[in-house]
């Protein structure tokens, strides 16, 4: 292998490298920050030099390898980070080109033989140097024995002598160490005697650890561990603990002598684990070490080598707990990030132990035992203990909620918040909603807040069984419930029973038909055996439900009534079994809504009668379908509480099959209208906070809230004492009638009111301002909880969408024109995001429906021509990107429906929309329409008819080519132009037309590229990206402009030239030569 000498000058500078320029200019981007572009370099010179030695040429490689490890000093940005990686990949291709022994006499004429006095940028060099051998795999057992041994020695005097490069050399050691495979006695001879004869002076951490490595590697130096480092079975960890507590100078890295530490005590001394695991943990959070991040370093180390679940709690004791929360808690301690980083530690182990329960039980205990709590993720202001339950698996679930079961009902000294027990119970219902195991389970946990949720427990007659296999009885409380922790269990039921209900519809069949079928016969199952549990509870005559306010005895005869009507229902066809689960629904939901649900029993009943009345098949003019009265009546039932809404969303799907024309008309009504529902104020939806709709719904609360609180301000006195501001007379009355005769003394009276007086006087004033600002909170609610409706009046017409056999054109516009019409004036309100993002996730889903006509349908051109006018005028208008690119998916479908369902000449009118709102594109200043739009109806229009002949190509290529057009019109135009010569079909692309339109643009260019203005870079761009996709290249056009093209583009300035797009200047390059 021939070096490369280095040229000078004659005035002795240096030269430019006798090397590839390419691989010249490529080694300035080695240095450069971006991983991808050092990446990309790296390959370039690789390729380039292997090109090189394959076709025998005089290669660089050796002009590289001296100059990639003279960088390795450098401390020029990114250098050494891109010079390693391109050494090892040179030492690691070429090894044929690249001999070992060479290679180490460069970097000893480049960094001299190491001593202990080498400036850190000559030692950082070597280190380097080391970790490219290592890492190209060159160095092996094969390897001459000198160089081994020289390798070893060097890395053996950086590891003792500099301690800012220990942690790397401690890795370089491992690596080197595991040539050695296979081969105890090579490693003997290189490496253990020569530790063996080491002095026991200078950094006894660094050689503990090179020892601890061979015994672990190849068990040997076992005598030195034993007279050095410890002793089996003495207890003794003195020597221990001093080093590990020495490596927190190396924080916030972790030095590897800590887990060799650990492993060691494992496999010696395996017995005395726990004494280690007990007297390090107690060392090493004492209060001298409590500044450094070492203990929170250790904890995983010694977590991940535990053999016994029971030795979780010797490592995640009190002591650690206790910081730990401390740390966690407060964002300006200095262990704060520490503590962020241990959390991710934390979790991921976790996550490593999922199939060992007895781990994971003990691991979530240390957190909710003192000094953690329950609430640990409240106090230590994280999601430690919330994301280690999210890694249980079912079977840990199932011990850990009945370990919470336990804490929960043997609670005795319950505080007046009841706090501990609510928050027991929350996290049972978490816990419940991930569990995927046994139905039984949830079952009977179902069925245990059923009872705590409405009913006085005290007052059964008789042990209530909660699971039949098992035996299982219901277990009471040592302390009574309170009204919250009974609130809690109320939500817990509707959550879990959702979770229930999803689970049990897990069937996966061939036809969807069937899928469908096997579900609802599955819901049906799990229901009827929640409302068997419900029949034994209300048979219990002295049983009395919590809410005073029902009475037990007309309860117990509406769910008798509901039972009675279930059980009469014997068929198995589809519609039968919908009446069922709806019986079993409306069963569940009368605890909670059970006025309403009173309500509209009759209703529903009247509807089963009518579905199966031969009469009603037959039709009677003035009588509704069953299924629309049916829709009406969930439509009512919808905002009543979230247990509703649940229900009808899930259950809707089996419905809708039956709904008529006059059912989705009555859905449509209730989007447009607000009055279709009287809303009561305990309509509003409080518990669904992870819903978008509802978080919109709370912020709407929040500002009735500051409403209602400015109310109390001193700028209401301002507004009275104001002569330019209208006084509002009626309210006036109420302040002077509330001051009574306060109202008629002067500010100097020496009248003198007393404490009740003047208590009482404040009230009436108080009385009077929330009278009339509370109106205004309401009118604010009233506005939330239509909102609230409207969106879930949407999800039902997605579910309608989704699921109706025989969805229709019909049906399609009519629901476009109502969310299109609501739309017109909500698409900018920002407190219509929500509404505004289901109704574009609607016009979406519709968007893909592939309809055809029915014979019984009649759609006239003007309800198409309304519908795109109102479709453009909205993305005139809209900013919501998202809505602008469901509104252009709409525009397209409705140009493929309308030539399914009109003549050829009635779909005229399109192209005179699209071109009217093309020329509105380019000359209105404020027109948010996207040039998206334009990108894929024109080419779609001009499918048949050839696109260059059409006003479009007139109108877009007029403005490209027009000088006096501003540059941003014309860019404008251009890339428009590109969109749609890259959509249109080539049955369009005539060549004669294609050849035409490529002069003009490359005259065009070079033009412009003569003028060598930066500022009309983007049109340059614009130009090259039109001719490649016209593909210049490949047509008939004289080789004299492409020339002249070329020619331009070589005289623009270096920095310009550099930003045209290179494959286009090839591709010209290309063509030239040809």
């Amino acid at each position: 292998m021939k070096l490369i000498e280095k040229n000078t000058n004659k005035n002795g500078q240096k030269s430019n490298a006798n090397c590839n320029q390419v691989i010249l200019d490529h080694f300035w981007h080695l240095s450069g920050s971006s991983d991808d572009r050092r990446c990309r370099s790296v390959q370039i010179i690789v390729q380039n030099l292997a090109k090189q030695i394959s076709n025998d040429q005089y290669n660089d490689l050796s002009y590289c390898l001296d100059r990639l490890i003279r960088g390795l000093t450098s401390t020029r940005e990114f250098s050494r980070h891109g010079f390693c990686i391109l050494l090892t990949e040179l030492l690691q291709h070429f090894p044929q080109h690249t001999d070992i022994t060479n290679v180490i006499k460069i970097a000893e004429k480049e960094f001299g033989h190491f001593k202990s006095d080498f400036d850190s940028e000559l030692t950082i060099g070597w280190t380097l140097f080391i970790s490219c051998l290592l890492k190209s795999k060159r160095i092996t057992k094969s390897t001459d024995k000198e160089i081994l041994s020289k390798l070893f020695e060097t890395l053996f005097l950086i590891g003792c002598k500099k301690s800012y490069v220990e942690i790397i050399v401690c890795e370089l050691m491992n690596n080197f160490y595991e040539v050695f495979s296979n081969d105890s006695d090579l490693f003997q001879e290189i490496v253990v005697d020569r530790l063996k004869n080491m002095d026991d002076h200078g950094n006894k951490l660094f050689k503990t650890y090179l020892m601890l490595l061979c015994f672990q590697k190849f068990q040997l130096s076992k005598e030195f561990i034993v007279k050095n480092v410890y002793k089996p079975n003495s207890k003794d960890f003195t020597n221990i603990i001093k080093l590990i507590k020495e490596t927190s100078k190396f924080q916030p890295n972790i030095h590897p002598i800590i887990a060799s530490f650990t492993a060691l005590i494992k496999e010696i001394d395996n017995k005395n684990l726990d004494a280690y695991f007990t007297r390090l943990v107690e060392e090493i959070f004492k209060v001298d070490m409590v500044k450094t991040s070492l203990g929170f370093d250790i904890i995983p180390i010694m977590l991940e080598n535990v053999s016994h679940h029971s030795q979780i709690k010797l490592i995640l004791s009190s002591t650690f707990i206790r910081l730990l929360i401390q740390t966690l808690s407060n964002k300006q301690h200095p262990l704060n990030n520490a503590a962020l980083v241990l959390c991710d530690r934390l979790k991921n182990y976790s996550l490593k132990i999922k199939d060992q329960t007895s781990f994971q039980i003990e691991f979530a205990r240390c957190f909710i035992e003192k000094p953690g709590s329950i609430n640990f993720d409240e106090l230590s202001r994280s999601k430690l203990l919330s994301n280690i339950l999210k890694n249980f698996s079912n079977d840990s679930i199932k011990e850990w909620i009945s370990i919470l079961m336990n804490l929960m009902m043997n609670q005795d000294n319950v505080a007046a918040s009841d706090f501990y027990r609510v928050r027991c119970l929350q996290q049972m219902t978490h816990l419940l909603k991930c569990y995927t195991g046994d139905v039984k389970f949830l079952m009977k946990n179902c069925k245990f807040f059923l009872v705590f949720a409405y009913f006085n427990v005290d007052l059964l007659t008789k042990d209530l069984i909660l699971d039949n296999d098992s035996g299982e009885k219901l277990k009471r409380f040592k302390y009574p419930i309170s009204e919250k922790l009974r609130q809690q269990f109320k939500s817990s039921f509707q959550n879990v029973i959702v979770h229930l209900y999803a689970l049990s519809s897990t069937v996966s069949t061939d036809s969807d038909s069937i899928v469908l079928k096997n579900k609802l016969a599955k819901q049906i199952e799990m229901l009827t055996q929640i409302k068997d549990f419900i029949m034994i509870l209300i048979r219990d005559k002295k049983l009395e439900l919590v809410d005073k306010q029902i009475s037990m005895q007309k309860f117990r005869e509406v769910l008798l009534e509901i039972n009675k009507k279930f059980d009469s229902i014997k068929t198995d066809e589809n519609k039968c079994q919908v009446f069922r689960l709806f019986y079993l629904h409306f069963l569940i939901e009368s605890f909670e809504n059970f006025s309403d649900l009173q309500a509209i029993l009759p209703d529903f009943n009247e509807c089963v009668i009518r579905a199966f009345s031969s009469e009603n098949a037959k039709g009677k003019s003035n009588d509704p379908f069953w299924s629309d009265v049916f829709v009406d009546l969930l439509i009512s039932l919808i905002i009543k509480s979230k247990s509703s809404k649940n229900i009808i969303l899930m259950t809707f799907k089996y419905l809708v099959p039956f709904i008529t024309p006059v059912g989705i008309q009555s859905l449509n009504e209730a989007f447009v209208d607000d009055g279709t529902i009287e809303f009561d104020a305990e309509d509003i939806d409080d518990e669904e906070d992870d819903d978008e709709e509802d978080e919109n719904e709370n912020n709407e609360m929040d500002t009735a809230d500051q409403i209602e609180d400015s109310g109390d301000d001193d700028d209401d006195d301002d507004v009275l004492q104001d002569d330019n501001e209208p006084v509002d007379e009626e309210f006036k009355k109420d302040v002077l009638k509330a001051l009574g005769s306060a109202a008629e003394h002067e500010d100097d009276s020496e009248e003198v009111l007393s404490d009740s007086e003047m208590f009482k006087l404040d009230e009436s004033l108080a009385q009077v301002f929330r009278q009339k600002y509370g109106e205004k909170k309401r009118q604010a609610e009233k506005a939330a909880m239509i909102k609230s409706f409207k969106l879930r009046v949407l999800d039902l017409i997605k579910i309608l969408i989704d699921h109706h056999p025989n969805f229709s054109v019909e049906m399609a516009f009519t629901i476009l024109k109502n969310i299109l019409n609501f739309l017109k004036s909500n698409h900018s309100s920002k407190n219509m995001i929500a509404l505004n993002n289901k109704c574009q996730q609607l016009l979406q889903q519709i968007s893909k429906t592939h309809l055809v006509l029915n014979e019984n349908e009649k759609i006239s051109k003007e309800e198409f021509e309304n519908l795109l006018t109102t479709l453009l005028k909205l993305q005139c208008q809209c900013k919501n990107s998202d809505l602008q690119k469901s509104f252009i998916a709409l525009t397209s479908w409705l140009l493929t429906l309308s030539r399914n369902c009109l003549s050829k000449n009635d779909v005229e009118f399109f192209n005179e929309h699209i071109e009217r709102n093309l020329q509105l594109f380019f000359k209105a200043s404020h027109n948010e329409i996207k040039p998206e739009l334009f990108k894929t109806i024109i080419p779609q229009l001009h499918n048949e008819k050839l696109f260059f002949d059409s006003k479009f190509f007139e109108i877009i290529n007029q403005l490209s080519l027009d000088n006096n057009v501003r540059p941003f019109k014309r860019c404008m135009a251009l890339d428009l132009l590109e969109g749609i010569l890259k959509r249109i079909s080539d049955d369009q692309k005539i060549e004669s037309r294609l050849i035409e339109l490529s002069e003009k643009y490359l005259q065009e260019l070079l033009e412009t590229l003569k003028k060598s203005k930066q500022n009309e870079k983007n049109i340059i761009d614009l130009y090259i990206r039109i001719l490649m996709v016209l593909d210049v290249f490949s047509l008939k056009i004289s080789d004299n402009i492409k020339t002249d093209v070329l020619a331009a583009i070589n005289l623009l300035p270096k920095d310009f030239r550099r930003k045209i797009d290179k494959k286009f200047i090839n591709k010209l390059k290309t063509t030239e030569s040809n």
